[in-house]
């Protein structure tokens, strides 16, 4: 027989049970912001340092001593919350929730993590709340039950989003590998090819090791020259270069960066053309552009010499997607880290590796399919775990309002 329900009066929630009640927050804890700022962590602490962030950070004070649930009072307001029992410190602009009066703290935290953000959509129109008031929370909406019930509640949900967070876990940590198996599988193919019998001989090269017997390295410069020319045109096309996306069109990707001024006097780049940074190619941030456009004056730009025994796919795999950037740190200069550069006079002498051209094509059409599999299974997985936060998120939710019974 279903049970009772009655009209919670909160639109949001809807039918609560008939035996359970609504109560403000003020009424069931105290409720208080820390006063400790982001620099006083300490790394190694003695105690957990709870900040705007999901990380929780470490301190070697603490300010409370007890059974507490903690949310951020601004970044991801709505987003981040913790449950603790024991001492801690917390941040001036972190709310702590604690001495919790026919309340559980378990039950608080599952029932506030699930809802606070429904409550704070009525405070504002935008889909997002920049900063939380106290005064919000005070008057937060809590359906409360019975204790036992309460504590019934706490722990089915222990169980089962345990049970779901353990999954979630294990699929984050196989895309991990299928990641790091894409990287070893990409720097296997272009420096060893595909033919596993082939006689090798050693590449002169650390990182490559040992590459067929046929193939040849050679220096950069015998297939890329570097190109200078200015462009004119106001109207020219502005590319960026992003170590993790390659080249990409400036007006695309505005929200990641700055707008220039004017292009006039930026470097013209042809499709097919390899942009490096030469501030940051140690880190990556080399590739080939599929467009027509200038770049920042700042940037190196090369092109392939016409006789070139090179395919602009190979080469995209090999700068980007191998070690390649090592050699670019090996034959670098600079005072300190963040100013290493690797001027053209340097990156033009880097050897790589050369393969016949038939070899090149095949290596290609390899790379495609068996990329083209792996994030196939990559993105499988990130829907998988997808659908297990909505589904914990709707379990939740469902269980605190009393919506299902776990009995």
């Amino acid at each position: 027989m279903a049970r009772a329900m009655k009209d919670s009066g909160i639109e949001w929630i809807g039918d609560i049970p008939a035996d359970w009640n609504v109560i403000k927050t003020k009424h069931l804890c105290d409720i208080s912001t820390g006063n400790q700022d982001t620099i006083n962590r300490v790394d190694g602490g003695d105690y957990p340092f709870f900040i705007r962030s999901k990380n929780v950070e470490r301190i070697n004070t603490y300010s409370f001593d007890g059974e507490a649930v903690l949310t951020a009072g601004d970044g991801d307001v709505g987003k981040i919350f913790h449950y603790i029992d024991g001492k801690f410190d917390y941040h001036q602009r972190v709310y702590k929730f604690s001495d919790f009066r026919s309340v559980i703290g378990r039950y608080f935290y599952y029932y506030i993590s699930s809802n606070l953000i429904r409550e704070l959509g009525k405070y504002n129109a935008k889909t997002t709340v920049e900063s939380l008031r106290l005064p919000w929370l005070k008057e937060f909406p809590v359906i409360v039950s019975k204790i036992e019930e309460q504590q019934q509640i706490a722990q089915y949900l222990d169980d089962k989003v345990g049970q779901i967070d353990s999954i979630i876990e294990k699929t984050k940590s196989s895309i991990e590998e299928y990641k790091k198996y894409k990287q070893s599988i990409m720097t296997e193919t272009v420096t060893k090819g595909l033919d596993p019998t082939v006689m090798m001989k050693d590449s002169g090269v650390e990182w490559i090791g040992d590459i067929p017997e046929h193939w040849d390295m050679v220096k950069i410069k015998s297939l890329l020259y570097e190109i200078n020319e200015r462009n004119v045109d106001e109207n020219a096309v502005l590319l960026s270069l992003f170590t993790a996306l390659g080249v990409a069109p400036r007006s695309e990707m505005e929200e990641k960066g700055n707008k220039a001024v004017t292009v006039i006097n930026y470097k013209i780049v042809k499709r097919g053309d390899l942009i490096v940074n030469k501030l940051l190619a140690w880190m990556g941030a080399i590739a080939f552009s599929d467009y027509e456009g200038v770049t920042s004056p700042d940037y190196d730009v090369y092109r392939f010499h016409e006789n070139a025994e090179a395919l602009t796919e190979f080469y995209e795999w090999y700068f980007r997607f191998t070690k390649f950037k090592d050699d670019c740190y090996k034959f670098g200069r600079g005072i300190m880290m963040m100013r290493w550069r690797t001027y053209p006079a340097q990156f033009k002498n880097i050897y790589v590796v050369n393969p016949p051209l038939e070899e090149q094509k095949q290596i290609i059409d390899y790379l495609k399919q068996k990329i083209a599999d792996i994030d196939q299974l990559i993105d499988k997985k990130q829907r998988l775990i997808t659908e297990l936060e909505s589904y914990k998120k709707s379990l939740i939710y469902e269980v605190v309002t009393g919506k299902k019974e776990i009995n």
